[in-house]
């Protein structure tokens, strides 16, 4: 059956919880493991472990069957604690700090243990993201330099200064920006439909690395420098939310960030960049690659990657999650959470 696993802090420590998606078994609390307070947490794709990020600056793999964990490695000061599996298991990537100043990013086999230093820390390399086929890893990065003049004073500052960037595993990939030759297309109602086919089918991947000479095969997206607090990859294509630049005082009184944020889509083969949707906080994709969902503020909407967003799928699961809520109104309130969402 389908489980859950999340953080409760029930009983005054946060610990990680196991949930039978069906409710019928109480949850299973793994209170022995010292985790410190959860900042992250990622599910691996093929076997029962997480990893998480902890307020420790530590990046932890814990395994749900045997019930044991391990420190895979220990920043010296806080950092970017996005963690990423890759599609087969095998690796994880993530942020490494050794000043407040830097940090940059590592891989680290699962099993072993071992890391590899994959980025020069320039200032910042931060939120690593897999390509679902295993060819290239993308992140978000702080290293773009196009001074901006102050309207008021004589200064230069640098807003925006962040710009994705993809990494090719392999040394022999391509450059995945240069254009390549291309067989005639198909018609536009074929062609999707074989995309959907595409992504129903759950091919096995494995992903193989050439750690030598790896930080030299980066190349910024073809976006402009900007804010960014996301990327994602998908089947052919890599999304990226996007903020704009806002004065302190619109915001020094928000208790959670506004939802600012830009969804866009680069995609591979064609080279082209496309707006999806305004005004989110957060996205995430479902492992097949064929739906998104993206939070607003405290609203939901899923959609399918092959079409935009439609606001009939907004209010449809707006509308469900209030029906049910109002049903079930009485209910234990970790229930009824619980229940909205699984329903």
């Amino acid at each position: 059956g389908v489980r859950l696993v999340a953080t409760s802090d029930q009983g005054g420590e946060e610990a990680l919880v196991v949930l039978q998606g069906d409710g019928a078994e109480a949850e299973e609390r793994l209170d022995q493991l010292d985790l410190g307070r959860i900042v992250t947490l990622a599910v691996c794709p093929k076997s029962d472990r997480v990893a998480i990020g902890n307020h420790r600056n530590e990046i932890i793999i814990v395994d749900l069957e045997t019930k044991t964990s391990r420190v895979i490695d220990r920043s010296n000061t806080m950092h970017d604690q996005n963690v990423a599996w890759s599609p087969d298991g095998r690796w994880l990537a993530f942020n490494h700090a050794e000043t407040p100043e830097t940090s940059y990013l590592m891989i680290a086999d699962a099993e072993s243990g071992e890391k590899h230093t994959i980025t020069k820390p320039v200032l910042h390399d931060v939120s690593p993201a897999w390509d679902p086929e295993g060819r290239y890893l993308y992140f978000l990065s702080y290293r773009e330099f196009d001074p901006v003049y102050d309207n008021l004073h004589f200064h230069l500052s640098f807003p925006r200064g962040m710009r994705p960037y993809v990494m090719t595993l392999q040394r022999d990939l391509p450059d995945p920006f240069l254009p390549r030759p291309k067989a005639p297309k198909k018609g536009l109602p074929e062609a999707l439909a074989g995309m959907a086919a595409q992504m129903g089918e759950q091919k096995e991947v494995t992903v193989e690395i050439d750690f030598e000479g790896i930080d030299r095969r980066i190349r910024p997206f073809p976006a402009r420098d900007g804010k960014y607090s996301q990327v994602i990859g998908g089947r052919g294509k890599v999304y990226f939310v996007g903020h704009p630049i806002m004065g302190s005082l619109d915001t020094e009184n928000d208790v959670e960030p506004r939802p600012t944020g830009t969804l866009e889509v680069f995609d591979l083969e064609s080279g082209k960049l496309d707006r999806i949707v305004g005004g989110l906080n957060e996205i995430d994709i479902s492992r097949d690659g064929a739906t998104m969902i993206y939070r607003s503020g405290h609203r939901l909407r899923v959609f399918s990657v092959l079409a935009k967003p439609d606001e009939r799928d907004w209010y449809a699961l707006a509308h469900a999650i209030e029906q049910h809520a109002t049903r079930q109104a009485a209910a234990e309130p970790r229930k009824l959470l619980r229940d909205a969402v699984l329903s």
